[in-house]
């Protein structure tokens, strides 16, 4: 299909509560990137970062809301619902199109106030398996109610449609499943067969889990390095233990990096210990790389990385497992060769930013009536 450009774009206002760096916000990029064409796009966010340059960058107005944060916050965020109500009704856009629980929440009751209709993208379900209980039972309780009040709810994966099934979240006929994507990575995988390393990419956070890596790396042999990408509020706690280990010489806390194709193709063996997940885009990126996965089976990760073919998935927390999964890989070459590019050509067939683009634009159209 292609853009009439003789008449005017449908404008959806996306609405999003941080703008660093992670999979939501690689995401919305895509959409931003992709489809900037054939619809208006304004993007609606609570800080100055990664996406609301990338959003400049591509010519998409940006809107920053001091009252839009991460946290529960009752008054900002009713503060937050005033603003965002205040700001469709002065732009009457077509579609709210709100990412993550907390913008989700503060923007699905916005549009519904000022009667445009709104679009939820869960990136995964704040009720998924291995959250926090007090998280999984507040999550629940909401989005039973919330997801009623808009035209669509889009899921990254089969584990979060099943969940949204079984819980009776939302209406089965306005849910879609839209895979995750990943942007190719130009360069495949071109590990040190002397030094090999271990790559992992996600914010510092104790859902991500990344200690537990630190202790995999106690039961490997020396010659093995751990580089990290990401940062967030964990990175102290993981200086602490990297010095208690004495891993000093082996782990790399790399910081955020926007290019992560290099230090991908530089690797062996992709690594994710997350204590839950949606359907992670850094996965995605790896497989694309022609890399081997060995990750934690939470939320969709079964669903990308197939155990045993592209690489290994293992129980939640279980880092003798893990451990030992890596190990094989390390120790059989040709195996994680072959898993990477039977990874890779998962990607190509699945998870490449056209199929996502095909599936966005069609519930967009859907929605919007076109």
């Amino acid at each position: 299909m292609t853009a009439d450009h003789t008449a005017p774009r449908p404008h959806i206002l996306i609405v999003i509560t941080m703008a660093d760096i992670g999979g939501a916000q690689v995401h919305v990029r895509q959409i931003l990137a992709g489809l900037g064409g054939e619809f208006r796009f304004t993007l609606v966010t609570g800080a100055e970062d990664y996406l609301s340059r990338e959003a400049r960058a591509l010519g998409v107005e940006v809107i920053l809301l001091d009252e839009l944060v991460r946290p529960i916050r009752p008054l900002a965020d009713l503060r937050a619902v005033g603003a965002l109500k205040r700001l469709i009704r002065q732009r009457r856009p077509g579609l709210v199109h709100a990412h993550s629980f907390k913008a989700g929440l503060v923007a699905r009751i916005a549009a519904r106030l000022e009667g445009v209709p709104s679009l939820f993208t869960a990136h995964g379900w704040a009720f998924t398996t291995g959250a926090p209980l007090a998280q999984r039972i507040i999550g629940l309780a909401l989005e039973s109610v919330i997801c009623r009040l808009c035209a669509g709810v889009i899921v990254v994966s089969r584990h979060d449609e099943a969940l949204a099934r079984r819980w009776r979240v939302g209406r089965d006929d306005r849910r879609h499943l839209v895979s995750n994507a990943a942007d190719p990575v130009i360069q495949s995988s071109r590990p040190n067969p002397v030094n090999p390393q271990l790559i992992t990419v996600g914010r510092l956070t104790p859902v991500k889990n990344q200690v537990m890596l630190l202790r995999v790396m106690r039961r490997l042999a020396d010659n093995v390095r751990l580089f990290i990408v990401g940062e967030g509020v964990e990175r102290q706690r993981l200086e602490a233990a990297i010095s208690e280990l004495r891993l000093e010489d082996r782990v790399i806390l790399a910081g955020e990096v926007i290019d992560t194709g290099v230090h991908l193709a530089a690797s062996t063996v992709f690594v994710l210990s997350s204590d839950f997940e949606g359907l992670p885009v850094s996965i995605l990126e790896a497989m694309s790389a022609a890399l081997p996965v060995v990750a934690t089976a939470v939320g969709g990760v079964p669903e990308a990385v197939v155990d045993g073919e592209t690489g290994f998935v293992v129980p939640r927390r279980d880092e003798v497992a893990f451990a030992a999964r890596v190990q094989e890989l390390l120790e059989h070459p040709d195996r994680a060769l072959a898993m990477g590019s039977a990874g890779k050509r998962r990607y190509t067939a699945q998870y490449t930013p056209e199929r996502f683009l095909t599936d966005m634009r069609r519930v967009y159209l859907g929605i919007l009536g076109g």
